[in-house]
C-alpha cells in the first residue's frame, strides 16, 4: 500500500501554517518598497561590477594572451583604438564574470 493521504470529501481542506514577517515569509512590501529594494540591489551590483573591473584591468593582458594562444594566430587590429578597445573588452568581461552571482544571497 502507499503512504499518501486520501482527501475526506467531506472535511474541509486543513489550512496552511500563518505566515508572518518575523519568519522572512510573506513579508508584506508595496510597489514602492519594491522599487526601492531593486535600486538598492542594482547599486550594490554596479559598485561591485566596477571594484571588479578595476582589478581585471590588472590581469587584462595576460587574460588576452591565454585567449589568443589556442589559435596560434596574432590579432589584426585595425584602428587605432582597437589594441586600447580589446583591453578593456577583456576586463570587463572578466570583471562581469566575477560579478554574477552563483547562488542566491541577501544583501
Amino acid at each position: 500500500m502507499s503512504n499518501q493521504r486520501i482527501a475526506d470529501p467531506g472535511r474541509a481542506p486543513e489550512p496552511h501554517p500563518p505566515l508572518n514577517a518575523q519568519d522572512g515569509f510573506g513579508a508584506q512590501m508595496g510597489f514602492f518598497e519594491h522599487l526601492d529594494e531593486l535600486r538598492m540591489r542594482l547599486i550594490r551590483v554596479l559598485l561591485v561590477l566596477i571594484v571588479a573591473l578595476v582589478a581585471a584591468t590588472a590581469f587584462a593582458e595576460p587574460l588576452l594572451n591565454y585567449l589568443i594562444t589556442p589559435c596560434g594566430c596574432e590579432l589584426v587590429l585595425l584602428r587605432p583604438t582597437d589594441s586600447v578597445v580589446m583591453y578593456f573588452r577583456v576586463a570587463l568581461m572578466a570583471a562581469a564574470i566575477v560579478t554574477v552571482p552563483t547562488r542566491p544571497t541577501s544583501f
